[in-house]
């Protein structure tokens, strides 16, 4: 079978076209140069959509940092639009133009007059041609021979300049706005671009719909008389309802305002008069006995607040006393019950109490989709905190499914940005947790330049990003790039939260971590310190933020040969893992590895290699064969068997763990270099020299971090 170019066969490759292009739009892939001869049609009636060449990745698509690479443009620039001919940042709307382009030269059979470059005129300079008038001057047009009235024209006209608009804020945002468009055109609806007039909708709705019209007036003129008193009363009520619902919406944005930056975050809670603003609040609340159902409301939002601020017994109790309340307003299947329940959960989930958390959120989103659409912004909220307690149980891909769902449904809500920017991050959060560096790079990075765009340099959206940043390259051992990331994000913190919030002392833990990691131990247990009591401040004494900032600690002291100190913040460790994660979760399998180089340093290797092996057995059962933890178990496991002289056994392990990390760590990391000397170690214990020369090559000339 052969192709055939899109002009070819307008009436087959047009509409299909826009549809790849919205799967390739979804996949965050911007095409940036459509044009006619870059769409084909088989003879079976596939279409494709070619030269994806100069087609960027939406993380990519930082101008700034495409001009330092290369001065080129690779573009049609008659089919180009004004921010690529400028060098300025580009998005799905670029594309929306390129189509507008398109659609004109297949309704005039040729281009916009404005768009003759050989003439020496910008593109899109002055008044722009209008399709319609293209299609007059020229009666062999595809257009005019499709024998479009006067008045589908006009629409025609208005899908194109709304296309092809200068600004990219006044084009269709997405291609799926397009073809709704393009769907209301063809089904007789106003279009969303045309100006919303009665006279317009009237006209349409009319057109669409003569007969039932006629009958329907006639209906009218008898009954009106009979029903006129009738509804203007109950639009008054009406109207009176939609105004106090509307202002108790605007009144719980504005507190939650008031301690939110657009995102989950609190404001400062060393703030006295915020908590005694709070405080006062929930007497009000409190008052409203004669008002059930705004004093519900109330308590939920107050109890938000209270997570928000980390004081969690606070939120515990109003967030309970609202669901109650709720249930014996509304029933046990209500939408107001479900924003409860899933409030519940997200407080559960930061509780450590996951089996409720769970059980929470899934009941909340079941309830919310019986009343609500996919997309609406409450179930959008249930799936969300979902896939949070997925991530925090460790079932990364079932968190990451929610999610991939989550930025389906935003990516096609023109003004969620925020809250795409938002499900990005906890989408990057699972690919990191699922050992997936590479795509959690890039999704954070993205996260970063919407976040500073959003809210600017100083949120704590911007620290959050940061932090992830700064994971990954400590995970890849990349320390002073990982302190960098971490001490950006400790002051961006502090100076939000102050120095007593649990985010703070989360971001301390991750500074301490990178300095541990760089033999700068003095400096890392004061760190820590001051983290781990801020955390059993907050969290009480088990709970896994408390774990990860005694982990640090022990690890120091582990360091210093100080291992009666070190076994005991491991076993302490262990078993908070174990009340938490009943289950199982890698972070175990962590602290036992932990545990058995406690026992190794002793030199008790048999006692450290049953540890390893437990480890490994739970790495299997949680994290992806590839994940580095898997290859940093291997090779502290086959340290054990070199020290009991098990050369060949010690080989076969060390050897999967430096194959695991070769290909994904940075070759100085310590763990890789520690594999290279184990492995030369048991090949010249085994007189099995020329092998063990392959590792001293490698040692000489890769340096030490």
């Amino acid at each position: 079978m052969g192709v055939v170019y899109l002009a070819q066969r307008p009436d087959l490759g047009s509409v299909a076209a826009l549809k790849v292009l919205r799967y390739a739009h979804r996949h965050a892939v911007v095409h940036r140069d459509i044009k006619p001869s870059n769409v084909l049609v088989t003879a079976d009636g596939t279409v494709k959509l070619l030269d994806f060449g100069i087609a960027k990745q939406l993380e990519s698509l930082d101008q700034g940092d495409e001009r330092t690479r290369t001065g080129l443009r690779l573009l049609t620039p008659a089919y180009a639009a004004p921010e690529q001919l400028r060098g300025d940042r580009v998005g799905t709307y670029t594309d929306v133009l390129s189509l507008g382009m398109m659609a004109f030269e297949l309704l005039a059979g040729r281009l916009p007059k404005e768009r003759d470059l050989e003439a020496g005129e910008r593109p899109l300079a002055g008044d722009r041609e209008r399709p319609s008038a293209a299609a007059r001057d020229h009666r062999d047009a595809p257009g005019f021979t499709r024998g479009v009235a006067r008045s589908e024209w006009a629409d025609l006209d208005v899908l194109y300049l709304t296309c092809t608009a200068p600004e990219p804020e006044r084009r269709y945002p997405t291609v799926d706005a397009l073809i709704r468009d393009i769907d209301h055109f063809l089904q007789g609806e106003p279009l969303s671009a045309r100006p919303d007039t009665l006279g317009y909708r009237l006209k349409k709705f009319v057109r669409r719909n003569r007969q039932a019209v006629s009958a329907a007036m006639a209906v009218f003129a008898v009954v009106t008389g009979l029903i006129a008193f009738y509804t203007l009363r109950l639009a008054a009520a009406r109207n009176a309802a939609l105004a106090e619902a509307a202002r108790t919406r605007r009144i719980e944005r504005f507190m939650l305002g008031l301690f939110k930056g657009g995102d989950n975050d609190a404001a400062p809670a060393e703030s006295l008069r915020v908590v005694t603003l709070i405080d006062r609040g929930l007497k009000e609340a409190e008052a409203l006995g004669q008002e059930p159902a705004v004093q519900a409301e109330l308590l939920e939002t107050l109890g938000t607040v209270y997570h928000g601020l980390g004081k969690l017994p606070r939120a515990d109790s109003l967030l309970t006393d609202a669901l109650a309340r709720r249930r014996a307003l509304f029933g046990g299947d209500d939408p107001e019950v479900a924003r409860s329940l899933v409030s519940l959960g997200a407080l559960r989930a930061d509780q450590a109490a996951f089996d409720e958390a769970e059980r929470l959120a899934r009941e909340g989103l079941a309830m919310v989709g019986r009343h609500r659409p996919a997309d609406h912004a409450e179930s959008i909220r249930a799936r969300t905190t979902l896939a949070r307690v997925l991530e925090l149980r460790g079932k990364y891909p079932e968190a990451i499914a929610a999610l991939d769902e989550v930025v389906r449904l935003l990516a096609a809500k023109p003004d969620a940005e925020t809250e795409l920017a938002q499900t990005l991050y906890l989408l990057a959060n699972n690919h990191f947790y699922a050992g997936q560096y590479s795509v959690a790079d890039s999704l954070n990075r993205v996260v970063l330049a919407l976040s500073r765009r959003l809210y600017g340099d100083r949120h704590p959206s911007v620290a959050d990003d940061l932090i992830n940043l700064g994971a990954i390259q400590q995970e890849l051992g990349n320390y002073p790039e990982a302190e960098r990331f971490h001490r950006e994000a400790l002051d961006i913190v502090r100076g939000w939260y102050g120095p007593d919030h649990p985010e703070t002392a989360a971001s301390l833990t991750m500074v301490g971590r990178a300095l541990s990691y760089q033999r700068r131990l003095d400096e890392a247990t004061e760190v820590l310190r001051q983290s781990l009591e801020v955390q059993e401040r907050v969290y009480g004494p088990v709970h896994p933020r408390v774990a990860s900032a005694l982990n640090e600690i022990a690890g120091i002291a582990y360091q210093r040969e100080r291992y009666p100190e070190a076994e005991a913040a491991y076993q302490r460790i262990i078993s908070i893992y174990r009340a938490v994660y009943p289950e199982g979760h890698y972070y175990t399998g962590i602290a036992l590895a932990n545990l058995a180089g406690v026992y190794q340093g002793r030199r008790e290797h048999r006692r450290a290699e049953a540890l390893y092996r437990e480890a490994l057995e739970i790495y299997r059962k949680t994290l992806e064969p590839s994940n580095v933890n898997v290859g940093i178990g291997h090779i502290k496991l086959g340290r054990s068997l070199l020290r009991q002289g098990r050369f060949q056994e010690a080989i076969a392990e060390t050897a999967k763990g430096y194959q695991l990390l070769v290909a994904q760590a940075n070759p100085a990391v310590s763990f890789l270099r520690a594999a290279r000397i184990d492995l030369v170690a048991a090949y010249d214990s085994l007189g099995r020299g020329a092998e063990a020369e392959r590792y001293r090559r490698e040692l000489a000339d890769t340096p030490s971090q």
